[in-house]
């Protein structure tokens, strides 16, 4: 609500000259409601997010006044969410080569043709200036807070939009990964040309010799539902699996994983798309601990627990685990009221341990059993260590 008025209070001074162009003033003293012209910088991330939250068109204009140019000031894939691709995407395409042109340009252009040319060339000349500015980035640096490395397009093609970049406040991304070892980040070569919270392609090699068996792929920007993913081989280089194609359903919300296996030496391709949508995420509750929010004194374990989401929570239980996971105790939680006025909602509880009992490894969890659809479940445990330390899991 708070951003809303913003963005409306900041549209409200979008104006058309004598040539019929907009422009909106985007400093602006409201007491006098007098502005001044200045460039959108984040505040185009502001009047996307609004528009991503409501659907309404209005928060568009700013955008779409811009033009095509206001693609490279959103960390989403703004080309397929905004439904640009037919348009200024073959109009950035057409006037583009795999040997010139910005960054952003030419990778739009391998969205939109499948080139990998493109990709070729902007990474070879961003690996040339990065070799060329290693000693401004290290030792001589201008500054003290940041180094000028581009990553922007590589977190595009890698995470399917940025996840963060200085001054972008919205994050844009549709996937985050982990791999377990002996594999690495280096392991895996990644694209992902048309991300949308409804779907998206992968397209990924893997450059070990052995077999990526646990690559922890995360989801953020996606609708939260039910999803089919197919996975196979791609032997022929279209982008298309061919070969030991799979099928198979999986539940995937923001800060759920899928755990994705790829052949040594091939390119996988994974086509996910929602099947069927779950509870949005604005409708839920989100119950919350914190490693300060546990604390062991003595025999006793105090809890005490958040409702961080946008609606009440129902009660439920928390359970505390020894080591071996084996169950120690439970404890009610009574329902929570969502914080809508912006000040705390919790609860405490407490447990009295049996004498002998040692909780090093020891585990405080949220609704056990999963009953609650929540915005996230990352946040619903503690591990105890040893002298009544506690972690974040």
């Amino acid at each position: 609500k708070l951003l809303l008025e913003l963005a409306d209070g900041i549209l409200a001074h979008r104006k058309k000259d004598a040539q019929g162009n907009f422009s909106i003033d985007t400093t602006i003293n409201f007491r006098t409601d007098e502005g001044s012209p200045s460039g959108m910088g984040p505040l185009s991330h502001l009047f996307y997010a609004a528009w991503r939250w409501t659907g309404d068109q209005k928060y568009l204009h700013p955008l779409l006044d811009i033009g095509s140019g206001s693609l490279g000031s959103i960390n989403g894939n703004a080309l397929d969410i905004m439904g640009k691709r037919d348009t200024w995407g073959r109009q950035i395409a057409a006037s583009a080569t795999p040997q010139s042109g910005s960054a952003q340009s030419r990778h739009i252009a391998w969205q939109v043709t499948g080139n990998k040319q493109f990709l070729e060339c902007y990474y070879a000349d961003q690996i040339e200036a990065a070799a060329l500015r290693e000693y401004i980035n290290t030792e001589g640096s201008l500054w003290i807070d940041r180094v000028n490395v581009a990553n922007s397009e590589l977190q595009h093609s890698r995470l399917g939009g940025i996840a963060a970049i200085r001054s972008a406040i919205y994050p844009g991304h549709a996937v985050s990964w982990k791999f377990k070892a002996p594999a690495n980040d280096e392991s895996m070569a990644i694209l992902i040309p048309n991300a949308t919270p409804t779907g998206m392609k992968i397209i990924a090699y893997n450059l070990d010799s052995d077999p990526v068996f646990h690559a922890e792929m995360t989801a953020w920007d996606i609708d939260p539902g039910v999803w089919e993913i197919t996975q196979g081989i791609d032997t022929d280089g279209d982008d298309v699996p061919d070969k030991g194609n799979r099928t198979w359903s999986a539940d995937l919300e923001r800060t759920g994983t899928l755990d994705i296996s790829f052949a040594p030496r091939s390119t996988t391709v994974l086509i996910l798309q929602l099947k069927s949508k779950g509870i949005p995420y604005w409708e839920r509750p989100d119950l919350g601990i914190g490693k300060d929010d546990v604390t062991v004194q003595g025999n006793t374990v105090k809890v005490k627990i958040h409702n961080l989401g946008s609606v009440d929570s129902p009660p439920t239980t928390v359970g505390l685990y020894i080591p071996d996971k084996k169950t120690l105790l439970y404890a009610p939680v009574p329902a929570l009221k969502a914080p809508v006025d912006l000040l705390p909602k919790t609860a405490e509880v407490a447990f009295k341990i049996p004498a002998g009992i040692d909780l090093d490894g020891g585990e405080v969890y949220l609704d056990p059993d999963r009953k609650i659809k929540e915005i996230t479940v990352c946040n619903n445990s503690v591990v105890i260590e040893v002298h009544g330390k506690v972690k974040t899991k």
